[in-house]
């Protein structure tokens, strides 16, 4: 059984060094790969994706006490590939990726990123909305969001902000984007400035609630492997991103979801967890979630030890 995890106080403007956990070893990360958890805002209400490589659902799991349900396929997926999910702070309503057919086709959207085009593969974001504990049938979201057919990875403010990632026009990287949200709809969908080099993909952004800070994945220092970082808000542009710590960044690391109430950075890993010291516990474990494939991984996270920094502008 591993230590739980320490809650560490915040003393001083340098991050404290944190273990990473699995989450839900055996019921949320499973022998399949489980990656993008959305929670409600009492954290007692779970969506996140599963896939084997070809099949991708959204699947949902309700917590009492401790324990995790069994997660089910959401009744609004199972049919197409349905990626990474964002539920709205009221719960009321969850964005997702998908590529389901646009209008009247019944032919799945096609991508085009890495710079050719992926069958089937491609990507819109779409939205289901909950009425009296039902949801209802997904629909996609205008052209002021959805001007590619390579859009992936939904996250959402308090306010209803809709963050994404799309590919560019020529196929080759991803960027982030922001479409504001207003009582009418949408407003045309913003790149996002973050200062990073020409050949790099930004991809998987996680907003705080408030709109305040922004953790994302990014190659922008590595050619082999996706890291995290964060940037924060100054009031007209964002700071330089930081990259987050080696505890977090051990390999390619993507998925970022916050949790401030509970002080928590869950992210998307193929790390392997270290031996236990126990031979059979080690490979019921390998059997069960720790394979290699992806899996859901937390750790202790302030942002107020990045924010020091950023405010700092040094390393």
């Amino acid at each position: 059984m591993r230590r739980p995890m320490l809650i560490t106080p915040f003393v001083s403007a340098v991050p404290v060094a944190a273990t990473p956990h699995i989450f839900a070893p055996n019921t949320i990360s499973s022998g399949a790969s489980d990656s993008a958890p959305t929670f409600s805002v009492d954290g007692n209400e779970l969506f996140f994706e599963r896939s084997n490589g070809q099949r991708y659902a959204i699947m949902s799991s309700h917590r009492t006490g401790a324990t995790w349900s069994k997660p089910k396929v959401a009744s609004f997926s199972g049919q197409w590939l349905d990626l990474e999910s964002a539920l709205s702070a009221n719960g009321a309503y969850l964005i997702f990726s998908s590529n389901r057919p646009a209008g009247n086709s019944k032919t799945p959207i096609d991508g085009f990123y890495g710079g050719k085009v992926e069958t089937a593969k491609g990507g819109a974001l779409w939205r289901v909305d909950r009425t009296h504990g039902v949801w209802g049938k997904p629909y996609r979201l205008p052209a002021t969001v959805n001007f590619s057919q390579s859009i992936y990875e939904p996250s959402l403010a308090s306010n209803g902000d809709l963050y994404f990632q799309s590919a560019d026009a020529d196929g080759k990287q991803f960027h982030l984007y922001v479409a504001r949200a207003t009582r009418h709809g949408y407003l045309k969908a913003q790149r996002l400035d973050l200062d990073g080099p020409p050949d790099s993909s930004d991809m998987d952004p996680a907003v705080a609630p408030d709109g305040s800070f922004l953790i994302f994945s990014s190659d922008r220092q590595s050619a082999k492997d996706h890291q995290l970082f964060i940037s924060f808000w100054k009031g007209k542009r964002w700071s330089e991103p930081r990259l987050l710590g080696p505890d977090v960044n051990n390999g390619s690391v993507g998925d970022p979801r916050i949790d401030l109430k509970e002080r928590r950075l869950y992210f998307a890993s193929r790390r392997l967890a270290p031996p236990s010291g126990n031979g059979n516990a080690d490979m019921q474990a390998a059997a069960q979630w720790n394979n290699g494939l992806s899996n859901i991984w937390f750790i202790h996270f302030d942002p107020s030890d990045w924010r020091s920094r950023a405010a700092e502008g040094s390393d």
